[in-house]
């Protein structure tokens, strides 16, 4: 009896340990770090990405050597959730957390994540980050309303921060897996090729463009806008009348970018009153549906973009 209930006072210490704590895995390429399961038989890394910028990254570099999935739960939005305490251990469990920093995961902050497993995408980058003027509020995608306000997080839609933040994840894989080298450098170069072949499109708009302005109704098109040299005005999603004329007061702007698809009355009378075309260009923050997104969408917005652009009628 008396071993029985030592037996169960350390089980119950060792339960009390890994709820306080944030216990760190062994060394990486040791025991069951980084998936292993210490008998010779490798298992995909468990990875967790708060983006689907960052999804595709992981899913595109690791191919079967890893499962990736969304941070936040199913119908939330990492930008807006707050996980309780199961979920944080849940978090705690993965082999790798793919972050977007830069203040995109406001519970990053506030909950205790293992630093040796968390990768953040933009922390590099800090001395190329933009700011938001002022606190934008706005709703997209099953997340519902939230705020953008501070370090703008959209560092992935530039497409030199992209390859920059591709080569991170690949590092942070291949410290884990030194022996899917071969396969991850493949998988790097194939996302690196991908990101060229869009550059190579997004040159196709600035030529389009041709000195005229585009539009936006929502904050996440800066660090693109800046990598192209385009003149992007933004407006509020419930722009009226007199907001949408002031900000064409500045000079021509003829295509409204927006990450997701207005109501048609909304098109059609942006068509009629200012000659406005609206081009649907997702950002790739919310959870990815299909393999190789969000990277196939923003190349076909780009297409549609540079399209809406050439058929605009030229202004003499």
């Amino acid at each position: 009896m008396r071993g029985q209930r030592a037996l169960r006072g350390a089980a119950l210490a060792w339960t009390l340990l890994g709820l306080i704590g944030c216990p760190e895995r062994p060394a990486e390429g040791t025991g069951d770090a980084g998936g292993g399961t210490g008998h010779g038989v490798e298992t995909p890394l468990a990875v967790r990405a708060s983006t689907g910028a960052a999804q595709w990254l992981v899913a595109a570099l690791g191919g079967a050597g890893v499962t990736v999935a969304p941070v936040a739960p199913a119908g939330a939005s990492a930008a807006a959730w707050q996980p309780d305490s199961a979920a944080v251990a849940d978090l705690q469990r993965a082999d790798l957390l793919v972050l977007n920093g830069a203040g995109l995961e406001d519970f990053a902050a506030t909950v205790s994540l293992p630093a040796s497993r968390v990768l953040d995408l933009a922390a590099p980058h800090r001395a190329r980050w933009l700011f938001l003027p002022t606190a934008v509020h706005h709703s997209h995608g099953p997340g519902g309303a939230h705020t953008h306000q501070g370090a703008d997080p959209f560092l992935w839609l530039d497409p030199d921060l992209l390859a920059a933040q591709a080569t991170a994840v690949h590092d942070a894989l291949a410290r884990r897996r030194p022996q899917q080298a071969p396969a991850l450098a493949e998988g790097l170069a194939g996302v690196r090729a991908q990101v060229e072949a869009w550059r190579g499109e997004l040159a196709q708009v600035t030529s389009a463009l041709a000195g005229g302005g585009l539009l936006s109704n929502h904050p996440g098109y800066a660090y693109l806008a800046r990598s192209q040299g385009w003149d992007l005005r933004h407006i509020s999603a419930e722009a009226g009348a007199a907001e949408i004329r002031a900000v064409l007061a500045e000079g021509p702007a003829h295509v409204l970018l927006t990450p997701t698809a207005m109501p048609a009355a909304v098109t059609a009378r942006l068509q009629r009153e200012f000659g406005i075309e609206v081009v649907v260009f997702g950002l790739g923050d919310g959870p990815n549906g299909a393999p190789g997104e969000p990277m196939r969408s923003w190349r076909r917005a780009t297409v549609a973009l540079a399209a809406a652009l050439a058929a605009l009628p030229h202004e003499k």
